[in-house]
């Protein structure tokens, strides 16, 4: 079994890498590496040198499954509950993860608790899971848990007699095709989809016995048998194939990956829950910033209205005091050009009051000369 990684998924490390382990392969192919420094070069070269990393295996397995797990949002769902009613939920604890055995129709059996009102418990014990939703539902509010359903899948298969021993090969042992469910941690088969059952594997790990998925060794299989996978718990052992490789591929990480679930995750679950959880703050320390961003815009929009206004009242005194300005002066030019006026007017006064007086003085002078 193998998978191929795009170039693009290499980092720069791993392309140099790469690089390095097909030194020959690109001399005899006269690629040069000269100036390539940046991460689209390396990977121009390899591609040009038709380099294609692959995985294999096991390790090819837990590939598959990390690409899968870029999807695991679109098996979760949210359920509402009343606050202090009982939520009908039976949990146990799957190494610390909190798992449905029995709950309401809303609950999905199978199903882990992924978050208790928005925030993440799965990466927290059993009891600070627990502990988290006993506060939600005391809270005297409605509250949210978000579970995320096991994962399934369904489709044909050829299968091998179960086998209870690791040393016995399937050869001569005949291969059956059955129709296959996976579903809330239990692997079933059908003689045929919507027929009998013919049997079933239990995904749950017990004391002792770690339940695996890995491609099936070729001392298990007869020769003309090119890949298969198997899943394993002590003696017990389930072998299955497929006559499309991919498909192969698709069951066994999605195998791996409700093993995993079933039996409370595993390192990579881990850190795509750790990924998560670091966007997730990213994305909350980033609508923060923009609310606070937004604020300071709209007190900076509110103190520029009142900076406005304090210049706009502030013109208008100027004005005002200009046109006060104005008006005293036009009154004191208009009191100066009546001052003139009257000067002129009492000039004009005086001349003929002087006029009057020398007319009356040669009236007399002429009365006084005819009486002599």
């Amino acid at each position: 079994m193998e998978i191929n990684i795009p170039l693009s998924g290499l980092s720069t490390g791993e392309l140099k890498k790469l690089i390095k382990e097909n030194k020959e392969v690109l001399k005899e192919k006269g690629i040069s590496l000269a100036g390539a420094v940046e991460k689209s070069d390396l990977i121009a070269a390899l591609d040009k040198a038709g380099i294609q990393p692959k995985v294999q295996g096991f390790e090819a397995i837990k590939y598959k499954s990390k690409l899968i797990l870029q999807y695991v949002h679109n098996l979760e769902y949210t359920a509402t509950f009343a606050p202090l009613a009982d939520m009908g939920l039976e949990l146990r604890s799957n190494n610390e993860w909190a798992s449905v055995v029995q709950g309401p129709e809303s609950v999905s059996r199978g199903s882990v608790v992924v978050a208790v009102n928005g925030k993440s418990v799965l990466l927290q014990t059993y009891t600070e899971a627990i502990q988290a939703m006993i506060d939600a539902k005391s809270s005297g509010e409605a509250f949210n848990i978000t579970f995320r359903r096991a994962p399934w899948k369904t489709g044909t298969l050829w299968k091998a007699a179960r086998q209870k021993s690791n040393k016995q090969k399937v050869s001569g042992l005949g291969w059956k095709k059955r129709y296959f469910v996976l579903a809330y941690g239990m692997l079933a088969y059908y003689d045929k989809k919507g027929g009998k059952l013919k049997g079933h594997y239990n995904l749950d790990s017990v004391t002792g016995h770690q339940t695996i998925v890995a491609p099936a060794p070729a001392s298990v299989l007869a020769a003309a048998d090119s890949a298969a996978i198997m899943i394993v718990k002590g003696s017990d052992r389930l072998i299955m194939k497929s006559s499309n490789a991919e498909e192969l591929m698709d069951w066994a990480a999605m195998l791996y990956m409700a093993v995993a679930h079933t039996n409370g995750g595993n390192t990579e679950m881990y850190e795509a829950e750790m990924s998560r959880m670091r966007l997730q703050a990213d994305r909350e320390e980033y609508q923060e910033w923009m609310k606070n961003a937004a604020a300071k815009a709209e007190a900076d929009r509110m103190q520029m209205y009142v900076d406005l206004a304090a210049a706009e009242a502030h013109a208008q005194a100027l004005r005002d005091a200009e046109a006060a300005k104005t008006a005293e002066e036009a009154a004191a030019a208009e009191s100066a050009r009546a001052t003139i006026e009257l000067a002129e007017a009492e000039k004009v006064v005086s001349k003929r009051r002087a006029s009057v007086s020398a007319a009356s003085a040669r009236e007399s002078m002429l009365m006084a000369a005819t009486a002599g």
